[in-house]
């Protein structure tokens, strides 16, 4: 077993979370330099993470998270009426709250540098500042330096804030496998330090972590169609601990993820586009499904010199369990 091999089922082995990895790695990849190779599109390996949001069947049931002691007056269950009143979040705390990027454009091993990753960071941090956000961002980090920072903001206290966001791009595999600079890990090992039961101050808050990487090696096939034509509650509430997140994917598992060698990648250059046209009007699901359609309906590779891999398309994808409609309200700030 090779060193970079080692390094993956180390991964496995470890946490059980997603890790992005590069475009294309090693020997083994169909192009053995897609930043000379590609001059415009380039791919890049991403993982997907392996999201279960499920409590293991030995952990008993705690209901000590939140924002309200259980001392409380708790109800398991909203009436009809109380679903309809409630039905947005509360983003008119005192802040909105933390963005952590991290963002690896080089890497110490034989993973590929991320030409355009510089670009990425800098639209996606001036979008998360405009919307409000105490932005945090990091540079080829390596994968314990990841995890501590991770582990210093979950002991922060979020009270005052809306939500949370975290933002992964890098390389990725199959399986949920993300890349650091030196190391592989997993995406269980970024979003399970947030679930609820373990930052109180953030329970019944929206959780939005975004993945930019590759999820495995496929190449998305085209096909033709033709159109046809918060308020907060006074009381407690009990929520299954991994409430409240949602989790976006630049690719589908197993496929491709590409990025424009200057102009960042498709996924996160769109979803700042729509955000920043549409933040204040629309909901969150609805500015995702827009960014969707955008990178489906008008994303396209260029890379005449690798006809298998040119005028290939990609398909994002985000998993949800939100509960209510997150809009980002203007701030007082």
């Amino acid at each position: 077993m090779d060193e970079r091999n080692a390094r993956i089922a180390k991964a496995h082995e470890s946490k059980p979370e997603e890790r992005e990895v590069t475009d294309n790695q090693g020997p083994s990849s169909q192009i053995s330099d897609p930043d000379e190779a590609i001059s415009e599109g380039l791919t890049e390996v991403d993982a997907k993470p392996d999201v279960t949001d499920t409590r293991p069947t030995n952990q008993p049931s705690s209901f000590s998270y939140g924002r309200r002691s259980t001392t409380h007056h708790v109800s398991t269950r909203y009436s009809e009426e109380e679903l309809e009143k409630n039905c947005r979040y509360n983003m008119n705390h005192a802040k909105r709250g933390i963005a952590l990027i991290f963002n690896h454009e080089n890497f110490k091993d034989r993973l590929s540098k991320r030409s355009g990753a510089e670009e990425d960071g800098r639209t996606l941090s001036y979008t998360m500042k405009h919307l409000g956000f105490d932005v945090r961002e990091y540079k080829d980090k390596e994968s314990s330096e990841i995890m501590e920072i991770l582990s210093q903001v979950a002991g922060e206290n979020h009270t005052e804030h809306d939500c949370l966001l975290v933002a992964i791009m890098s390389h990725g595999e199959e399986n949920g496998i993300l890349f650091a600079s030196d190391y592989a890990y997993k995406v269980d090992e970024v979003w399970g330090r947030f679930k609820a039961d373990k930052v109180p101050t953030l329970a019944g808050k929206p959780k939005i972590f975004l993945f930019q990487a590759c999820r495995g090696k496929k190449l998305e096939k085209s096909v033709i169609t033709f159109d046809s034509t918060d308020s907060s509650s006074s009381r407690g509430l009990i929520l299954p601990s991994s409430a409240d997140f949602l989790m976006v994917y630049s690719t589908v598992e197993g496929h491709y993820s590409w990025r424009n060698t200057t102009e960042g990648s498709w996924l996160i250059q769109d979803l700042c586009k729509e955000l920043n046209k549409d933040a204040r009007s629309k909901d969150m699901l609805t500015i995702l499904t827009n960014t969707l359609r955008r990178v489906a309906y008008t994303r396209f590779s260029s890379t005449p010199t690798t006809p298998d891999m040119n005028r290939r398309q990609q398909m994002p994808v985000f998993s949800s369990t939100l509960t209510r409609l997150l809009y980002f309200d203007e701030t007082t700030l």
